[in-house]
């Protein structure tokens, strides 16, 4: 019977509680939209978007709604990114030119291998960088892949043959290296039995 006690012991040992991760992923999200945010604002804008959103889960978890979470972490970060941004148009907080936040956010942009050439073409997509991504990056709301951004690069003068202005940008090889080192990282840093974090299945990091 072996096999059915190692069948038993598998059963046992999967997470039913889904509170952890809820937590995690909402925390992710608040962190995200509110980076950009003074404290005293962030705190009155996440204040009632967590108690709705605690409102819901503890609906979910009495039997009272058969909505998912990812509905709810959904409503959390679409209702962070409206607030930030009647703020941003209407209220307290005075957009940052495109400018001040690549200088502002440049060591993550190095870390994702965004090009000088591409930083130059972010301009065309908006005002308000988002998350910064490997291969694609949020403008004004809205992802934007690395193909679209190389795509609205002017061609300077100094580069008339394409594969030369191509190899005066990050290679996707480069990129990828980038991408797999920093998983690898990851990986490391919230592994079981390091500090007792590990990454959970939403892929959020877990206690």
């Amino acid at each position: 019977m072996g096999t059915f006690e190692a069948f038993c012991a598998d059963i046992d040992a999967i997470d039913l509680d889904p509170r952890p991760r809820f937590k995690s992923v909402v925390q992710a999200r608040c962190e995200i939209r509110l980076q950009a945010v003074p404290e005293e604002i962030a705190n009155e804008i996440v204040a009632p978007v967590l108690s709705r959103a605690l409102a819901r889960f503890r609906a979910v978890i009495e039997g009272e709604s058969s909505e998912r979470f990812s509905e709810i972490i959904g409503g959390v970060d679409s209702e962070l990114h409206r607030a930030v941004l009647r703020e941003q148009q209407h209220g307290r907080l005075k957009p940052a030119s495109i400018e001040s936040q690549i200088a502002e956010r440049s060591a993550e942009l190095d870390r994702k291998r965004w090009g000088a050439r591409e930083l130059d073409a972010f301009r065309t997509f908006g005002a308000q960088i988002g998350k910064i991504e490997f291969w694609s990056i949020e403008i004004d709301g809205r992802k934007i892949s690395r193909d679209e951004i190389r795509r609205a690069i002017p061609r300077p003068v100094s580069f008339p043959n394409e594969r030369e202005f191509e190899a005066s940008l990050p290679s996707e090889g480069e990129i990828a290296r980038a991408e797999q080192d920093a998983a690898s990282e990851s990986r490391v840093l919230y592994a079981p039995g390091n500090g007792g974090i590990h990454v959970g299945p939403w892929g959020s990091r877990q206690a």
